[in-house]
C-alpha cells in the first residue's frame, strides 16, 4: 500500500462536473481513499476524525465553508483544509484554511503529493 492509497480524503463539492473530473484525476493520481458529500449533506463526526484531508471545492458558498471549516478542525484538529479557487484571486478569508489551491490540471495533485512528501512539517507549521 502506498502513502497515496492511505491518505484519507473528504472532499466537499456541489458541481457534480467538477466532481467527478476531479475524482478522475485524484484516482489516476493512486489517491484511492476519498469521499464524496455536496456541502448540505450530513457528514458523521468518524468520517471526519478519520479523514487527513479536506477538499472545499469553489462551488461551496463561503459562509457554508466557513462552518464546515470550524466542525472539521473541532472534530479532528489535525485535518489539513484545502479550499480550491478558480477565481486566481485572493478568497474570502474570513476562516483560516491550511491551504488555497488556484483550480487546474494537477495542481491538487501536486498539493497533495507535497502534503504527504511533507507531513510532519504541515503538522508542525499548523500547530
Amino acid at each position: 500500500m502506498t502513502q497515496k492509497s492511505r491518505l484519507r480524503i473528504l472532499s466537499v463539492c456541489d458541481d457534480d462536473a467538477v466532481r467527478f473530473s476531479r475524482e478522475m484525476v485524484l484516482s489516476d493520481a493512486g489517491y484511492e481513499h476519498v469521499e464524496w458529500f455536496p456541502s448540505n449533506a450530513s457528514v458523521s463526526a468518524s468520517q471526519i476524525r478519520l479523514s487527513d484531508v479536506a477538499i472545499l471545492c469553489q462551488s461551496v458558498e463561503c459562509r457554508r465553508a466557513a462552518r464546515l471549516t470550524l466542525a472539521f478542525r473541532r472534530l479532528n484538529p489535525d485535518i489539513r483544509v484545502l479550499r480550491m479557487n478558480a477565481l486566481r484571486t485572493a478568497m474570502d478569508s474570513r476562516f483560516q484554511v491550511d491551504c488555497e489551491v488556484v483550480s487546474g490540471p494537477g495542481t491538487l495533485v501536486e498539493v497533495l503529493d507535497s502534503h504527504l512528501a511533507n507531513a510532519e512539517h504541515w503538522f508542525a507549521l499548523s500547530h
